[in-house]
């Protein structure tokens, strides 16, 4: 309620409401909403009355994410995000490890996957169990984003899906810094079954950031394809046959192609089921409308304007994650009608989450 004192004189006064910040007790904003130009008028005087007061009423709760897909994702912020997030696992004949440090893109924490390689095909992995997508459905999509450098050493690296029961089955998308870009590899019936290589011929350079989203497309038939995207419209792709796929984990690490040392980093990870990890989508928009997402610092992330079926689709390809945004939604006239900021209760975004805002 908002209230203005009443004094017994004659006046006429106007008084107008342009912003309302609600906020929780240790400041941080709930609900952020700018009354739209020439929308909301009250009347709070009647003649002949007492206790007048006027009502407008618009709905608090402007964002809200209606849904978000089975999976898993972190910055690697903490150093808990490392050690007790992900288990570490490898194959092959060398020294295996992992730590965490502090200093990130955007700020955050890195993942680092290290190790001494005794020779080609060496293996090592952090990974972290899925059981939302350990059973999958005809035609269902896994799909796993990183972004992702090395820093020393020549080996395959990137990320993807693990089976760690039985014979152990991998399957990733991997950058080369020996001249591949966009590799599909996989790894079958502990290896025995041969693994497969392909890859376009673009340099990766050593010290400099990649993102990648590796993907799996689920057949009944035993016919699976799986996709490495370099760019949300550039990727490779290769079937494979395996009627027993089973996905437990999610792996992000490096196959050696040479002895030595190798240590990669990693910044962030996003997996999901049948979501693109690359894409955020907000319905409830009227058409023509804007919806332009910002980071903490308040730099544009995306934009994009919302189509017949009020739905709007951001392509965050690279982030995959953005904490503590700010949403804005402006009208065909390029009129900001909505600047929220998403609350803690919500969370950061997340690539393949859906969310509707309330547009007055």
């Amino acid at each position: 309620m908002l209230v203005l004192a009443d004094y017994w004189t004659f006046q006429t006064v106007y008084i107008d409401w342009f912003w309302v910040a609600v906020v929780d007790p240790n400041g941080r904003t709930l609900v952020n909403f700018t009354f739209p130009y020439n929308t909301y008028t009250v009347v709070m005087e009647r003649s002949g009355t007492l206790n007048d007061y006027g009502i407008v009423a618009f709905n608090l709760t402007q964002i809200a994410r209606d849904y978000r897909p089975p999976g898993f994702h972190t910055t690697f912020l903490n150093r808990g995000d490392v050690d007790t997030l992900f288990g570490l696992w490898s194959r092959g004949s060398g020294s295996c490890g992992r730590r965490w440090v502090s200093l990130g893109f955007n700020s955050y924490g890195l993942a680092v996957v290290e190790g001494s390689a005794g020779g080609p095909s060496f293996e090592c992995h952090i990974y972290r169990d899925l059981p939302d997508l350990s059973s999958l459905s005809d035609g269902d999509a896994t799909f796993v984003a990183f972004r992702t450098l090395i820093e020393v050493g020549d080996a395959m690296f990137g990320g993807g899906f693990l089976k760690r029961t039985g014979n152990p089955d991998w399957y990733a998308g991997s950058f080369w810094d020996g001249g591949d870009r966009g590799l599909v590899r996989a790894c079958m019936n502990g290896c025995m079954s041969g693994r497969f290589i392909e890859g376009r011929s673009t340099r990766v350079d050593p010290n400099t950031w990649y993102s990648g989203v590796f993907a799996i497309r689920y057949s009944a038939t035993g016919s699976h394809t799986a996709l490495m995207y370099v760019s949300p419209s550039e990727f490779v792709s290769r079937s494979f046959s395996n009627p027993g796929l089973t996905i437990s984990s999610l792996i992000l690490g490096f196959n050696s192609t040479v002895a030595g040392t190798i240590r990669v980093y990693y910044d962030v990870v996003v997996a999901t089921l049948n979501r693109e990890p690359w894409v955020l989508e907000f319905r409830g928009i009227p058409p023509g409308y804007t919806v332009v997402v910002r980071d903490a610092l308040g730099r544009v992330i995306a934009s994009a304007t919302s189509r017949c079926d009020e739905t709007v689709r951001l392509n965050i390809w690279g982030l995959f994650v953005i904490p503590d945004a700010t949403v804005e939604v402006y009208d065909a006239n390029r009129v900001l009608r909505v600047r929220v900021p998403v609350p803690d209760t919500i969370g950061p975004l997340v690539g393949g989450d859906i969310y509707r805002v309330n547009v007055p």
